[in-house]
Parts: structure tokens; C-alpha cells; sequence
């Protein structure tokens, strides 16, 4: 009987995961049939004949019923509630109207419609393009996602993109199975023109691990296969979940990944994603011209990146937060040009999706020392003649000629530092005599120590050294100045600039974060130049 079957059909759930995040983002639901004679039988044993039988459309009627009664239950958990896409036979108009099938369904149980998502076959549409291209435009209409299933096993795949209007294509990869260079080819081909028309990707049928590595550096957004998953019951997803430790996505952060799975990932220019949540920043995607433009300044992995412009205690670090604090007020694309390990480096970038305090960047990153002419690298060494002025002090410390010649110097250190000076371990002991607090200076004379300089500045994720002291002023009082060192391009570390300036760290940031390890009961407060020391 009808109830006998029903009781026999089961409904199992495959996982979709992001491929930015690697995040689960969605599940599939599909129909099972545990007969109790013949055990498990497979879709090709059944959904074949009851097409035949013109039955189809009670299976994915009832698959519709059972997946709007677990969203509800998942609603009801309190847990995020993932959308679960529900395939539709090209039979099912012939004898329902399977918009009014689901939106009852919809109605009974209280769901937003985005929990629902429609699967037609590209073969279904081969078959009854015209009919099928009125109904998938009511479902998008009336508010759910429409995706193309099994995209590329058909015969006219891209006369179907043309005529029909998708959200997403799910890209067969048992087709492509070999995994040539060939099939790679078709497959990239494939996501770059879904981009272009405004579709989403998704591959179903992943299993390695180099189908997924391949998948993401394509820009393909999310993944579905027995790499993460086979089809199961719902309570065992829900034990994988906690297995794997997957979070979750909620709607707010799946339009806001969304936003950013539409860039096209193929760009020939060192491209890269980076997230931002108000306190760090994390690498979502790198491309190889990216890192090879990293490498260029001596930062090997994105690991090492991010520790650069997270590690509070580096200037670098101050220089992007300031810098992404300003594109995602501006919501324009911006420019920083910086060094790092002698090298002029310059990031392009621009905010292109954000979620309450977190912000997606598309970055872009030259060499400009490598990458362009002399004119205008001579016009960057200009502007950072004129950003000198910014600093009370700037020396330039010449190892050939053993000299220490002054940009800008500080009233304190007027008297015997005028002009170029030789003999740079007398200028480094007379400045820390006469311009460092007594007792800062045993540190201070660490930090400026001429036989290992070179190599501190080359060890430095930074490409650069500095710390905080306090120094005399013009008025003769000591104020907390932060000291930094960089050597100078195209000078074989030879040259350095040397730069002191008021440190912009209030006293309590400077106590617990940059001086924990110097700083005892019986020290003198610190102090700026507000509250000075006598």
C-alpha cells in the first residue's frame, strides 16, 4: 500500500560546505527506499519507475513535507538552521503544481522561503524547456533559490545557461572523474562564466583532497561529496558535525560569503581575500601571484603574514588597521604603499562584503621596487623625504662611510650631532648619553648595537626594528618615543634611516602590553608629554 511505502522511504541529508571557510553552509535532502525484503534500494532502482508509473510527483511531494518538518524542528532546537535543497522531477508539473506543493508546506510550518531550495536537472530542462522556464520563474519570484542540477551531464549546457534564469549550478563532477588537465580546464572555464552571469557554483561529487584544493583556487564556492560526507540520516549529521567541529552558517553570514564567492578568483594580478573583524586579520584566499609578491619582501606563508599585521607591538600592524579602518569607513578602493625588507611594497585595496564588525577585502599586492620604473621609485624616496618631517628625529646611519648624518634632529641632540658625524659607536653612546632616560639606556644601547643591526632588520617579519624609550625633549623633559630602525632599498644593508617620534600608546597599552617585561614597582610612572618626569 501507499502508507507501506511511504514507511519505507527515508530521507537522508549530504552536507554542503563552503569552500572559503570551510564552513557548513547547506544540505541536500534525498529520498532513501529501506525495503524490508530487499533492503536498501538506490534512486536509479526506483525514481526510473515511478517516473514511468507517473508517480514521481508523491516521492518529491512527500521529500518536501518531511524537509519543511525538520527545518521546523531546527528551528525549534535553536540551532542555526541550514537550507536544505529539495530536487523536483520535470514529471512533477505534469500532475501538481509544485510551487502551491511547497509553499503549503512553507505556510504550515512558519519557514522563511530562503530555507528551501528547488534542484531541477539540466536534462529535465532539455526535455520541456518552455514549460519548465514559466515554473522555475515563479519559484524565483515568489522567492526561492533555483538551482541547475547535474550541470554538464547534459547536452546543451550552455544553451540552457542562456534560456533559463539560476541562482546556482551544481557542476557534475562524476563526469570529469579522470581529473585531466583537460576536464580541470572545462571545469574552470565553467565557474569563471557563471561568475560573469551573476550564478553561484557548487560541485557535488567531491572526494580528494586535490579536487578540493583545485575547487578553491578556482573560486568555486561550495562543495559537496563523500570527502565531507555521503548522504545520512539527519541525527547522524548532526553527529558529524560535533566530530568535525563544523560551525555553522547563519543567513546573515551566508549572504555576506556570498558577496564575496563572486570575485573572480582566475585574475592574472596577486590577488588575495582577506577578513577583517575590528581586531585581526585573517587570509580567506591567496592566489600563487600573491604569495610570490609576499615572497618578495621575505614573507614566506600567509601564517607569517598574519602574525606580522596582528602582532600589536609592530608598527606595520598600526599602518594596515589604520589602512582597513579607513577602506571600510570609506567603501572605496585604497591605496597603501610601505616597506618591508628593503622593498617597496604596495596594496591595492577594496571592502566588498561586511556583517556587523567583520569586513571582507579584495586585495591586491606589487612589488614596486621589482615592478617599476626608476621614476617612480624616485618619486616614492621624495615622499618619504617628506614624511620625515612627520618624526623630531631622523638619521641616516651609513655602515661605509662609518657616519651618522642628521635629517632632522632634536634640539637635545643639536650640539654634537649638526652635521654629518663619523664614528657611529661614539654617536650612539653620546645620544643615548645625553637623550635617553638613565634607565632606559642600557636597553637603548641593545637596541641601537651596530654588529648585529643589519641582521635584527633581516630577521624581522616587519623589515624593520623599534621600541619604545623615553626621551628628552626640546624643552629638556623625557616623553615615551617609540625608536624605529628600516635599511634603505637598493643599499645592500648598508644604509638605514633611523626615526624617533612621541609614541601614540597611552601609558596604561605601554605597562601592560610593551613594557611588562621592563617595568618594576620601583620604577619611576611612566610618562608623556602631558604628565612628565622631572
Amino acid at each position: 500500500s501507499e502508507m507501506c511505502i511511504r514507511d519505507s522511504i527515508k530521507i537522508f541529508y549530504q552536507p554542503v560546505v563552503r569552500t572559503l571557510t570551510g564552513k557548513l553552509c547547506g544540505m541536500e535532502a534525498l529520498a532513501r527506499w529501506e525495503d524490508p525484503e530487499r533492503g536498501r534500494l538506490t534512486p536509479d532502482m526506483f525514481v526510473p519507475v515511478l517516473e514511468d508509473a507517473k508517480l514521481i510527483y508523491k516521492l518529491d511531494s512527500y521529500v518536501v513535507e518531511q524537509v519543511g518538518k525538520r527545518l521546523h524542528t531546527m528551528e525549534d532546537s535553536g540551532m542555526p538552521v541550514l537550507p536544505i535543497s529539495v530536487n523536483l522531477s520535470s514529471a512533477d508539473f505534469d500532475h501538481v503544481d509544485p510551487l502551491d506543493v511547497v509553499e503549503r508546506v512553507v505556510r504550515k510550518y512558519r519557514l522563511p522561503r530562503s530555507y528551501i531550495r528547488i534542484e531541477i536537472t539540466e536534462s529535465a530542462l532539455v526535455k520541456d524547456g518552455k514549460k519548465l522556464q514559466r515554473e522555475i520563474d515563479r519559484f524565483r519570484k515568489a522567492g526561492y533559490q533555483c538551482w541547475m542540477d547535474d550541470f554538464g551531464s547534459g547536452y546543451s549546457s550552455f544553451n540552457v545557461l542562456q534560456n533559463f534564469h539560476f541562482d546556482e549550478l551544481k557542476i557534475d563532477m562524476e563526469f570529469l572523474a579522470h581529473f585531466t588537465e583537460k576536464a580541470k580546464s572545462v571545469i574552470e572555464s565553467t565557474v569563471r562564466m557563471a561568475k560573469k552571469i551573476g550564478v553561484q557554483t557548487l560541485a557535488e561529487g567531491v572526494e580528494t583532497k586535490e579536487q578540493l584544493d583545485f575547487l578553491k583556487s578556482i573560486g568555486c564556492e561550495k562543495i559537496q561529496g563523500y570527502y565531507f560526507g555521503k548522504p545520512m540520516p539527519y541525527d547522524n549529521v548532526v553527529e558529524r558535525i560535533k566530530e568535525q567541529h563544523w560551525v555553522t552558517e547563519t543567513r546573515e553570514m551566508a549572504q555576506y560569503y556570498d558577496a564575496a564567492g563572486r570575485e573572480d578568483f582566475l585574475t592574472n594580478c596577486p590577488f588575495a581575500l582577506l577578513e577583517d573583524d575590528g581586531t585581526k586579520f585573517r587570509y580567506l584566499f591567496v592566489n600563487n601571484e600573491f604569495m610570490k609578491s609576499l615572497a618578495t619582501a621575505g614573507t614566506t606563508s600567509t601564517d607569517m603574514s598574519e602574525h606580522t599585521i596582528n602582532d600589536n607591538a609592530s608598527p606595520l600592524s598600526h599602518l594596515f588597521r589604520n589602512f582597513a579602518n579607513e577602506i571600510a569607513e570609506s567603501g572605496k578602493e585604497q591605496v597603501l604603499t610601505y616597506t618591508s625588507k628593503n622593498q617597496y611594497m604596495r596594496l591595492r585595496c577594496k571592502t566588498i562584503a561586511s556583517c556587523g564588525n567583520k569586513h571582507i577585502h579584495r586585495a591586491e599586492l606589487i612589488n614596486v621596487t621589482f615592478n617599476s620604473d626608476q621614476r617612480q621609485q624616485d618619486m616614492l624616496d621624495g615622499l618619504v623625504r617628506s614624511i620625515y618631517y612627520l618624526y623630531n628625529t631622523v638619521f641616516i646611519i651609513n655602515f661605509d662611510e662609518n657616519s651618522c648624518n642628521p635629517i632632522v634632529a632634536s634640539a637635545s641632540s643639536w650640539e654634537f650631532l649638526h652635521q654629518k658625524t663619523y664614528g657611529l659607536e661614539e654617536v650612539r653612546l653620546s645620544y643615548a648619553r645625553q637623550n635617553i632616560h638613565p634607565d632606559d639606556q642600557e636597553r637603548f644601547l641593545e637596541f641601537v648595537r651596530l654588529d648585529n643591526m643589519e641582521q635584527r632588520i633581516e630577521d624581522s617579519p616587519e623589515g624593520m626594528i623599534a621600541d619604545y624609550f623615553r626621551t628628552k625633549g626640546a624643552d629638556g623633559n623625557f616623553t615615551w618615543d617609540v625608536h624605529t630602525i628600516i635599511s634603505i632599498p637598493k643599499t645592500n644593508g648598508k644604509v638605514f634611516l633611523y626615526t624617533a617620534k612621541l609614541s601614540p600608546l597611552d601609558d596604561e597599552t605601554l605597562r601592560k602590553h610593551v613594557f611588562k617585561e621592563y617595568i618594576k614597582d620601583d620604577k619611576p610612572e611612566l610618562k608623556t608629554a602631558e604628565n612628565k618626569a622631572e
